[in-house]
């Protein structure tokens, strides 16, 4: 009887746990694009450049376009029993007054695992799990960009730094993770 309470439970459970939006194309469009009126494409260009040098200048590489850049973002995190490497790579362009970014991720996961030999032997090790290039879906990761890309244009009064996204989003700073995951954070 307990099981079946339990099931139960865990279904109801389920139910509420919130189901994640499908990505349109209206979404893609609305989340990574921003108009900046009144700004040349250069001073755009340069000033999300220092956005990004600023996040994490030790780790972020450009390679230069006549419209933008690619940039990547190289991180290592650390965890209890496991770690990630990857790269964030922020692929920006300007035309017109139009700024569109695109965040997309390819981290890697390095964690303990145990298998069996031939002899029944359990035998611990280390597994790697690849990582496959994604566009980041987070709202919210494109907005915090887009928020330091109005500030330093001047159109903002308000840096949002990594310690502030909880607040500022009503989010956890993982969310967060092409901007904050392990970045020095500079305020200009």
């Amino acid at each position: 009887m307990r099981a079946i309470h339990a099931a139960f439970l865990l279904l109801g459970l389920a139910a509420c746990v919130e189901q994640p939006q499908s990505w349109t194309r209206e979404d893609q469009a609305r989340y990574t694009t921003r108009q900046f009126r009144g700004h040349s494409s250069a001073q755009i260009i340069a000033a999300a450049e220092k956005v990004l040098r600023l996040a994490d200048p030790k780790d972020v590489k450009f390679e230069y376009e006549s419209d933008g850049f690619l940039a990547r973002r190289s991180v290592l995190a650390y965890y209890v029993i496991a770690a990630a490497t990857g790269n964030y790579i922020f692929d920006f362009s300007v035309k017109g007054s139009t700024a569109e970014l695109k965040i997309y991720s390819n981290i890697s996961g390095v964690g303990p695992y145990t298998t069996i030999d031939t002899g029944g032997n359990t035998v611990p090790g280390i597994a790697t799990t690849p990582g496959q290039q994604s566009l980041s879906q987070s709202a919210a990761e494109y907005d915090l960009f887009f928020s330091r890309l109005s500030y330093l244009l001047g159109e903002s009064e308000t840096w949002v730094g990594c310690n502030d996204v909880k607040t500022a989003y009503g989010l956890p700073r993982g969310r967060f993770e092409a901007m904050c995951l392990n970045a020095d954070d500079n305020t200009p």
